[in-house]
């Protein structure tokens, strides 16, 4: 199977990956003269990518990826159900400090009867791998929006806040809409189990405060205690 390959040839960046065998010979795609790697690997994932996809090999010269990309899809639109092109369109990376709050908010959008395997999920293992996030981006340039969901906390907003500055600079082409998304409590895994302790329906929940989960956690508690006595 064909690999993506990124190397430097003299003072510049190169990408390569084989498209064909003819006649014995194997062919190749690669365009040279990138200044960086990240930026020859970025454009030349797109390019791979788009390959694996069209069969087509398309070089990614001034345009940015962004525009590549909308360029790609208005010419597969006719060839496509509409909902794979709506799936196409909008690709989201959730962000999270931990494996568990992946799983927890994944768990949120199944019973919210949304499909949490249409998205993306990434876990950082904390809240200052900025470069679990890079890397994750320039190896998925169909990404189009990012949802940052780290802890609601003082750490994880300044967090948040570092990752969203971090990735304009070193993504301007790629027009990535980018939000904060924060768990009522401090992180995603607390606010499913106050929900499955609250066990009121998920829209009511969602719609609470911090402080209005504690009182509703304190009056259950005392509740239960007033019926042992």
């Amino acid at each position: 199977m064909s690999e993506l390959r990124v190397y430097k040839r003299g003072c510049n960046w190169v990408y390569r990956f084989e498209i064909a065998s003819e006649n014995g010979k194997r062919k190749f795609a690669q365009k040279c003269g990138f200044k960086t790697k990240k930026e020859a690997l970025e454009q030349g994932t797109a390019a791979f990518n788009a390959f694996n996809s069209t069969g087509q090999t398309i070089t990614i010269s001034e345009i940015g990826v962004a525009d590549y990309l909308n360029e790609w899809l208005e010419n597969i639109q006719t060839s496509i159900k509409p909902n794979t092109l709506a799936g196409y369109r909008k690709k989201i990376n959730r962000i999270f400090e931990s494996p568990i709050d992946a799983l927890s908010h994944a768990t949120f959008q199944t019973l919210l009867g949304k499909n949490w395997k249409a998205e993306h999920r990434l876990s950082l293992n904390g809240c200052e791998n900025y470069m679990a996030a890079y890397k994750y981006l320039c190896n998925h340039p169909e990404i189009n929006h990012v949802y940052i969901g780290l802890d609601n906390d003082k750490a994880g907003r300044e967090a948040a806040i570092h990752l969203i500055s971090k990735i304009q600079n070193d993504f301007p082409d790629r027009q990535l809409k980018l939000r904060i998304i924060s768990p009522i409590t401090k992180d995603w895994n607390e606010d499913l189990q106050h929900y499955r302790r609250l066990n009121i329906p998920l829209l009511d929940f969602l719609k609470m405060t911090a402080e209005e989960i504690d009182e509703a956690e304190s009056e259950m508690e005392q509740q239960a205690n007033e019926m042992q006595m």
